[in-house]
């Protein structure tokens, strides 16, 4: 029985009654058999009290099991029923189990739910959605074609090679929430929870079934195992000025000059670096203007000026760094006794498997599966030369800032993979535009100081896809990168990274939630009844011996032909006793001795010619 399962009112009234009525009419029987009882012979007087109390309540049925036992009847059949009544009530209640349980609702029951919801209330078609994403198209090209150049490569055996371009990365108008997404991923004080994607609800319970979107995926890897350190030693001559006005450093004395030692690690594959003077540090505070570095780092968007991410094809960008322990900047540790740790970190464009459950309005979000296999035929032109010189910037999804029109990056489910799940991934290729991507790397670029040089259109492209990059680096005329502050403050750097991935893929679902969404399956708790017929026995055989006891008492009372008197004061004040047994009983209650008077007087109900009587049997009168 459903929550919305009822019994009609009437019929709600005639059970409850019939429940409820169910010990007067037993009672109504006993009070019957008491007339019945002395018709037949004479009894003590005792039993009359006994079958009157009876009649009130199941504790004088237990007083009327007394003389059953002297004179065995079926009446106690009635006896036995009245007490066993007690319990009926209990029985009959555990007899319905009712539980909460689950229910997934189809697209109308969950439209009648949405219709019956406060009318303020949006949804999207009345329906759980959620959105995803199978072609990402982010932003667009601002207009007509910026003119004709050339962008020169080494080719085989570094023959000089070049191809026509017509584009810039300039001419992309892009999109702010894009930005917003990226800024919002480097916030140092963003929390993971809010990173989750929209959806659209009104119970605020759904399933959705396994569904495959783009996303943005970040992987790091550690790289500790390439640090070298090296340690020399550097003298300050006398007289240095210093750079700026007011700048005075802490380290240095620069009237007399002064001898440092500095411990260097150093990545040399990857030309990076992170030094400081032996000893404490000295800057207390970013207003000082000393060299103190707690990071260095590098960001490139090649895949072959990695160490460990050569074979992922769809880097975005990838951040090395070298990273001092916290030791040294809460001042536990001198430098020269602080560990330094080194990871390689990628953001790459990817598809993965989600299964979401919506739980009390907390959405749950796992990954299931995840992919970033670049099909090797997309993001392509046929333009002569295009070709060699993808393969000499190592598949990179990033040209420089001259570009071509190319054609959509597709990332392809795996056959094997797609195979085994085709039924719930339903699709295996997902594409990404060529403005989208560039509009990414452009934001990229900018906050982490440019990496690509819009004044420099024209220089070699490997000198356009990496920076180096240390935080503070106060005094040493950088300019402090936009990016490079969530990394620097950021006491767990993968994490942070990971944060920038969830923030841009739900970017990515959110404003596909009004085109691309996926429907899920509303769960609504409802209450189901369910009878245990096993508690039904107790109350059935009551109710059969009931109505067995009732029966036997009409009959026994037509065969005697006596009135039904039942339980009327009346009858009984017009069956009085005679003259002489009302005294006897009037002075056995003066000296409180009514009880055991009442089992030695034995008495019988006869007729005497008008009604009937209680009287008293003599000595000489034969018991029937």
């Amino acid at each position: 029985m459903g929550q919305n399962s009822y019994l009609p009112q009437q019929s709600c009234l005639h059970l409850g009654w019939n429940i409820k009525s169910l010990p007067g009419i037993c009672y109504q029987h006993v009070s019957q058999g008491k007339w019945n009882w002395l018709s037949r012979s004479a009894q003590p007087l005792v039993d009359f009290d006994r079958f009157d109390t009876a009649s009130r309540g199941a504790w004088g049925s237990l007083r009327l099991l007394q003389s059953c036992v002297r004179r065995p009847r079926w009446i106690v059949i009635g006896a036995l029923t009245a007490i066993a009544l007690l319990t009926f009530e209990l029985f009959t209640q555990a007899v319905l189990a009712i539980r909460d349980n689950e229910v997934i609702l189809d697209h109308r029951e969950y439209n009648k739910v949405a219709s019956s919801s406060n009318g303020s209330l949006e949804t999207h078609g009345n329906v759980p959605t959620i959105g995803r994403s199978t072609r990402l198209d982010g932003a667009s090209w601002t207009g007509a074609f910026a003119g004709v150049g050339l962008v020169q490569f080494p080719g085989p055996n570094n023959t000089p090679m070049n191809f026509s371009v017509y584009r810039t990365s300039s001419s992309i108008q892009e999109d702010m929430s894009m930005k917003a997404a990226m800024w919002n991923g480097f916030l140092p004080f963003t929390a993971r929870q809010n990173l989750k994607p929209a959806f659209a609800c009104v119970t605020g319970n759904y399933t959705w079934a396994n569904f495959t979107s783009i996303a943005v995926c970040s992987k790091c890897r550690d790289i500790s195992g390439h640090v070298t350190k090296s340690s020399e030693p550097v003298k300050l001559p006398s007289g240095v000025q210093a750079t700026g006005p007011y700048a005075q450093s802490p380290y240095f004395d620069w009237a007399n000059g002064r001898n440092f030692t500095f411990l260097k690690h150093e990545i040399p594959e990857l030309n990076i670096s992170i030094s400081n003077y032996n000893g404490s540090r000295q800057c207390r505070d970013l207003s000082q203007q000393c060299p103190d570095t707690y990071l260095s780092a590098r960001v490139t968007t090649n895949p072959g000026h990695t160490l460990t991410f050569g074979n992922l094809s769809a880097i975005v960008m990838v951040i090395q760094y070298l990273v001092s322990k916290e030791t040294w900047l809460d001042d536990k540790t001198t430098w020269e006794d602080t560990n330094v740790s080194a990871r390689e970190c990628a953001l790459s464009l990817c598809v993965n498997e989600y299964h979401d459950v919506l739980s009390q309005g907390d959405l749950q979000e796992t990954v299931a599966s995840s992919w970033t296999d670049r099909e090797p035929g997309s993001y392509t032109n046929d333009y002569k030369n295009f070709k060699p010189f993808i393969k000499y910037t190592n598949h990179s999804l990033d040209m420089g800032i001259l570009l071509v029109d190319l054609s959509d990056l597709q990332i392809k489910i795996p056959d094997r993979d797609y195979k085994r799940q085709a039924s719930a991934l339903r699709k295996q290729y997902f594409n990404i535009t060529q403005t989208t991507i560039v509009a990414l790397q452009n934001v990229l670029s900018d906050g982490f100081g440019g990496i690509c040089d819009l004044k420099s259109p024209y220089r070699d492209y490997v000198d356009g896809i990496s920076k180096k990059l240390l935080y503070p680096a106060l005094g040493m005329n950088q300019s402090t990168a936009d990016f490079l502050p969530g990394l620097g403050r950021s006491s767990d750097i993968p994490a942070t990274l990971d944060n920038v991935a969830l923030s841009f893929t739900k970017w990515i679902g959110d404003r596909e939630l009004e085109v691309s969404l996926m429907v899920g399956n509303a769960t609504s708790m409802v209450i189901v009844t369910r009878l245990r017929w096993n508690y039904l026995w107790f109350p059935g055989a009551s109710l059969i011996a009931e109505m067995m006891f009732a029966v036997l008492c009409m009959w026994e009372t037509q065969k005697l032909k006596k009135p039904a008197l039942k339980d009327s004061i009346l009858a009984t004040l017009a069956c009085a006793p005679d003259e002489d047994l009302r005294l006897c009983l009037k002075q056995a209650a003066a000296t409180e001795r009514l009880q055991e008077v009442g089992r030695k007087l034995e008495v019988r109900w006869e007729e005497d010619g008008e009604f009937g009587q209680l009287k008293e049997k003599k000595d000489n009168q034969p018991t029937v």
